[in-house]
Formats: structure tokens, C-alpha cells, sequence
């Protein structure tokens, strides 16, 4: 779905309305960022990525990506050891991190924690060489208030969850009760859409995770 229909879906949902355009393209952003940065938010496998990340010999920080939300905790971080053996990466809270690995002594990472959003990455031990770490976390779509905005992958992957919930909160602004209610059904058909996309995903995936496959 284009942005441009993801508003006239709203227009007609709302009594074919056109005065409202620029208000609507507002409320499907202000959802967007709803859906991604709100606490408790299950996050949806569109969002996931998975990238390499570059530990440099005697750091034991690596600054976050522009539009991280969290990190994908269900596939820990690895690097690729001797032997070609994956080597996993525990997350621990950043107290434990300290505690469990003396700061001073260089090694091969083990541990990981990340305080919070407007910190980096914590790794120990300090890096004993430069390794190239592979990890997953989610990542913010593309603002709908951008230059690319058709590139939104709610657009792509889950249109009807972004427009339903924009256009329930367009007709609670506008005080239009019966679009409240129908934007209240559409929003519940893609919640419930949503929720058989992760069962088939899952079944799909089915077994142990597998680190770099499990995307």
C-alpha cells in the first residue's frame, strides 16, 4: 500500500472526508511511532534486523545504530571463532557485566548488556583482538513525514494495522462515533491478522534458534 491510499482508506472510512488529508498523514505517522517506541510494544518481525558489528582490539564499547528500538533478545549476539564455531554472546544486566568480568584483563567477548537507549554497548572483556560480531535487534521504519514514505514497511508488510489504528484515533478527534467503532473492527481484524502471521512464523521456524538464520 502507498501512503496515498493508506489516507484515502481513512478519508472513506471516515464519510469520504478530503478536508482532513494533512491531519490524517499526521495521525498515520504519530501511529507509527506509537506502534515502534511505546513501552510494551511487541514488536513485529518486519522491524528485525540482522547486521555485523565491529569490536576493535582494546574497546570494550560499540555505539548504537541510528533508529534502534531494542535489541532482538531471543537470538543472542556470536562471532565466528576458531574453527568456524559460533561463539554466543550472554546478555546480562550492566552490574552483573562488571561483576562477573574484571575490566582490566583483555579476552574474547562473552558478555554484553546495554544500560540504555543513550548508551552504547557494553562488551567484556576488554577485546584481546578486533572481532566482527553478528547481531539482531529492531530497528525504526521509514517516518511517514519523510522523503521515502511509500518505503514504510507497515505500508509493505502491515498497512491495515497502521491505517486502523491512525483512523480510530482521527475519529476520536473529529468526535465521529460511527467511525470510531469501524475503525475499532479494522483495528481488531489486523491485530488478530497479526497474530496468525507470528503462529505461522513461528511454525515455519519451528526447533532451536538458529544464530544468523532465524530472522
Amino acid at each position: 500500500m502507498l501512503l496515498s491510499e493508506a489516507i484515502a482508506r481513512i478519508q472513506r472510512g471516515l464519510g469520504y472526508r478530503t478536508d482532513q488529508a494533512d491531519n490524517i498523514k499526521l495521525a498515520l505517522e504519530e501511529t507509527r511511532q506509537a506502534l515502534e517506541l511505546e513501552p510494551g510494544r511487541t514488536l513485529p518481525f518486519f522491524l528485525r534486523v540482522t547486521e555485523p558489528l565491529t569490536l576493535a582490539l582494546g574497546a570494550s564499547t560499540i555505539a548504537l545504530p541510528s533508529g534502534f528500538i531494542r535489541p532482538y533478545y531471543t537470538e543472542p549476539p556470536y562471532y565466528i571463532g576458531d574453527e568456524d564455531a559460533i561463539v554466543p554472546l550472554n546478555w546480562f544486566d550492566f552490574p552483573t557485566l562488571l561483576d562477573l568480568y574484571n575490566a582490566s584483563d583483555p579476552g574474547a567477548p562473552l558478555g554484553i548488556s546495554l544500560r540504555d537507549k543513550a548508551s552504547p554497548l557494553e562488551i567484556r572483556p576488554i577485546a584481546d583482538a578486533a572481532y566482527s560480531l553478528i547481531w539482531s535487534y529492531y530497528r525504526q521504519s521509514e517516518p511517514l513525514t519523510g522523503n521515502d514514505p511509500d518505503l514504510n514497511k507497515w505500508l509493505i508488510y502491515a498497512p491495515q494495522a497502521l491505517w486502523a489504528e491512525a483512523g480510530l484515533r482521527m475519529a476520536l478527534d473529529v468526535r465521529d462515533a460511527e467511525a470510531t467503532t469501524k475503525f475499532k473492527v479494522f483495528r481488531e481484524e489486523a491485530q488478530i491478522g497479526a497474530f496468525r502471521e507470528e503462529i505461522i512464523r513461528e511454525s515455519y521456524f519451528e526447533g532451536p534458534i538458529q544464530m544468523g538464520v532465524n530472522n
